[in-house]
């Protein structure tokens, strides 16, 4: 592996599962096979990434932002998802419609169970807002202190 990809990846590369060279109608089969879910991406007409049930095992196929998907890949899959977009933006590149579809799978998966809690009169959030780093959860954290278990260090010790 290029050095550069690896450290850019933080070494997520070897943690998260990865097809390569692979014949996607074997992939879709297989996938098919073991009951998982597979999501093509189209820029139209596909579930919203919202309403689309990502909280369990799925393949989400990204195609290229000047041309998709082939429509065979999509006719193959079991579902089709769409990100909704504002105004005149017309596409997203491969890496950003990924991230996207990423993130809302790892929000649907940490969110709770269906049955919301009920919300507090008063101002505040709406109901059944969900704070964006998931229940409970602290979005981002302080860079410059020490993890609590001591085992990540600083920006500042790792700049000495």
């Amino acid at each position: 592996h290029n050095p550069k990809t690896v450290r850019a990846t933080a070494g997520a590369m070897f943690r998260v599962p990865v097809v390569e060279r692979a014949v996607v109608a074997e992939v879709l089969s297989a996938a098919a096979e073991a009951g998982v879910a597979t999501w093509a991406t189209v820029r139209d007409g596909g579930t919203t990434i919202a309403a689309a049930d990502l909280s369990g095992a799925c393949l989400v196929l990204v195609g290229s932002e000047a041309h998709g998907l082939p429509e065979a890949v999509v006719a193959g899959a079991t579902g089709r998802l769409s990100i909704p977009m504002e105004g005149e933006v017309e596409s997203l590149n491969a890496a950003v419609a990924g991230a996207l579809v990423a993130f809302e799978a790892a929000r649907q998966r940490r969110s709770t169970p269906a049955v919301a809690p009920a919300a507090e009169p008063g101002p505040g959030p709406a109901a059944g807002a969900e704070p964006v780093g998931g229940p409970g959860t602290a979005l981002g954290h302080d860079v410059n202190a020490p993890a609590a278990d001591g085992g990540v260090q600083t920006r500042k010790e790792r700049s000495k």
